[in-house]
């Protein structure tokens, strides 16, 4: 993944101590940046320079994209009320993102962990929701997820994005129960 981040570069930057710095450095700037609906994309004024440091890709590839001159930070998404904005904010300002990142930093312990694993099959009802315009977990990566989980379900929804709970959440939903609604009751006593 180093040798070649490609669209994952954010992930390597997540494990230097210079990204928790920048995240942290004006939370509502990175809020802004990071809850983007696909409809939101592309806008004009848009702070790329400072998404390009971000996501990792001026420190991991060396590639920048220079911000218009007027750039100040992302507008607002259109998924999100300013009510919404005010309580990400909130909380990343008290809590910083460390704590977020620290799964892409512990990657290679997953990785570790996932080799005890390996060949052992999903055997319950799975449900997988994709979303057309996430860039970063691209429909196609659910090909041959089938092999993995024997009781799959794979929803595909359209004109959403990375975060389409947020983008679709009466979708979400609609998907998540129609799914719950066709399982099979196994019991209705506890079994605690």
């Amino acid at each position: 993944m180093q040798a070649n981040p490609g669209r994952f570069a954010y992930q390597v930057f997540f494990h230097t101590d210079e990204a928790r710095v920048l995240l942290d450095s004006n939370v509502e700037r990175v809020v802004r940046s990071i809850m983007r609906a696909s409809t939101d994309e592309p806008v004009a004024g848009e702070d790329l320079e400072f998404q390009s440091q971000m996501y990792g890709l001026e420190k991991v590839t060396g590639i920048t994209k220079p911000s218009s001159p007027t750039a100040t930070v992302s507008p607002p998404s259109s998924m999100l009320t300013q009510e919404d904005m005010q309580v990400y904010v909130s909380q990343f300002t008290q809590c910083g993102f460390l704590n977020p990142i620290r799964w892409y930093r512990n990657v290679e312990n997953n990785w570790k962990w996932n080799q005890n694993i390996k060949g052992k099959k999903v055997t319950m009802p799975s449900l997988m929701v994709t979303a057309e315009n996430d860039h970063i977990l691209t429909p196609s990566m659910t090909k041959g997820m089938d092999a993995h989980c024997t009781q799959l379900t794979i929803v595909h929804v359209k004109e959403s994005s990375h975060w389409i709970m947020q983008q679709q959440p009466q979708e979400c939903a609609r998907v998540m129960c129609e799914w719950l609604q066709k399982l099979p009751i196994q019991s209705a006593t506890a079994k605690l």
